[in-house]
């Protein structure tokens, strides 16, 4: 069974009051290919991959970023690389882009924090919207809503969400407004990550 659409954004979203969750951006930590910057807001352009909450347009730039090592792990290694793995099997990633990955833990300026708009909990109903707006695989409508939460009065930071591959944990999109204002505190190799094998025998990841 197909899995249904979320609703789009209410018309007169910009006058609703945003539920929002302040964040301090040491909070956040951020996988990225090594040999590029650990803070960058990719900006979707037409014929390339998008993700949940990327501007529909090239409206402005995102960065996706999680309060755990495993949301990152999950929702950049794994994804739909588990749906094609035999329930009996482990999930298999080959060692050079474990290695082909950074980990940066970011941060801010003293008493800088994030002001996120909050898809999670009571913030939902408030927006007129549900928790399929964090697990459909089709992305035109999460989109819609990046946009219009972007363009909401309150010029929020970026979005709090579930992940959809670790939905006991939530993960944040960040809009890049926000970029003057982060900075890659510690950056490593994530095969040098001290959680690293606990985090692939959490998913059952063999290398």
């Amino acid at each position: 069974m197909a899995s249904r659409s979320p609703p789009p954004p209410p018309a007169n979203l910009e006058r609703i009051d945003l539920p929002v969750a302040t964040v301090d951006p040491a909070e956040l930590l951020r996988l990225f290919p090594l040999g590029k910057p650990p803070i960058h807001f990719r900006v979707a352009k037409k014929g390339r991959k998008t993700y949940r909450f990327d501007a529909p347009n090239g409206e402005f730039g995102v960065m996706y970023c999680a309060f755990s090592l495993e949301v990152c792990f999950a929702e950049t290694l794994l994804r739909t690389r588990s749906y094609r793995t035999p329930a009996d099997q482990p999930t298999l990633i080959d060692e050079s882009e474990l290695r082909s990955k950074g980990i940066a833990q970011l941060g801010g300026g003293a008493g800088r924090q994030l002001v996120l708009a909050d898809l999670t909990g009571s913030g939902l109903a408030r927006l007129h919207a549900d928790g399929s707006i964090s697990t459909t695989p089709r992305y035109s409508v999460p989109r819609q809503w990046a946009l219009a939460l972007w363009k909401h009065p309150k010029r929020v930071d970026g979005i709090r969400y579930v992940s959809r591959f670790m939905n006991s944990q939530l993960a944040v999109a960040l809009f890049d407004r926000c970029g003057d204002r982060l900075v890659a505190r510690r950056t490593q190799p994530l095969v040098d990550h001290p959680d690293l094998p606990r985090i692939l025998d959490l998913f059952s990841v063999g290398v």
